[in-house]
């Protein structure tokens, strides 16, 4: 077994090409390889900039080494397209290499970094919260869609189990499965135990916030009084 090492090497910049796209694959420069003893197949571990990893594969072909089981999972959780630069970093070094892999902003990136940010600071939003109406199908199956945009901004796209925390600060722990036809993740198992002790029912709506992201997602969900619940509450003073 090879002796586990921390790395400080130099950053190694790739620009992701049309092979890589095409062959769900990516090259790892020369230097990286050759200064770090990685001329050999073994099994990797990225860390995104979320501080989320994932295992790959990596092949040594014509003293090159490149990463492909593994590496289309990292490609659509981070939203990375053709022409992207991406910064590979060894962290550790051993039996399975360890690396950081983040994206390297350009101009154009930054520019609209600061668009949102400012768009964002005008709507006061602090942290995004997503909302959703009950409906028939989510009754009747015991289940529920989560929003797009919460699942897509997030990196979402994956089986998991998921934690609820309701307005009394309970947790239920709920199965969550990613749909890719649709893009799309629901929770099932669990859920229809978080309707009933929340007294939820048909055409209520629910707010949706990500409280904390990992390995369990934390979802803090609330129930968003509408007009008439309040008239209600008075005429039962």
């Amino acid at each position: 077994m090879a002796a586990e090492s921390k790395s400080k090497s130099k950053s190694n910049i790739v620009t992701i090409g049309s092979w890589s796209m095409k062959n769900k694959s990516q090259w790892l420069p020369r230097k990286l390889v050759s200064e770090n003893g990685l001329e050999r197949n073994c099994n990797m571990k990225l860390d995104d900039e979320k501080g989320r990893s994932y295992v790959v594969e990596a092949r040594f072909y014509n003293s090159s080494l490149y990463i492909s089981k593994g590496w289309n999972d990292f490609l659509t959780k981070n939203h990375l397209k053709l022409k992207d630069c991406l910064k590979f970093e060894l962290i550790k070094n051993g039996q399975i290499p360890h690396l950081r892999v983040t994206k390297v902003q350009k101009k154009n990136d930054h520019k609209e970094l600061m668009i949102k940010s400012k768009s964002k600071s005008k709507s006061n939003i602090v942290s995004p919260a997503y909302m959703v109406t009950i409906g028939s199908w989510s009754l009747k199956r015991k289940s529920q869609w989560l929003p797009r945009k919460l699942v897509s901004e997030n990196g979402l796209e994956k089986n998991c189990n998921m934690k609820l925390v309701d307005e009394k600060e309970r947790s239920y722990l709920v199965e969550a499965r990613f749909y890719p036809k649709k893009s799309s993740l629901y929770i099932s198992k669990g859920w229809n135990d978080f309707l009933t002790k929340n007294h939820l029912k048909l055409k209520d709506c629910l707010k949706f916030q990500l409280i904390e992201n990992g390995q369990i997602p934390h979802l803090r969900v609330t129930k968003v009084q509408k007009k008439n619940d309040h008239k209600e509450r008075m005429i039962s003073k």
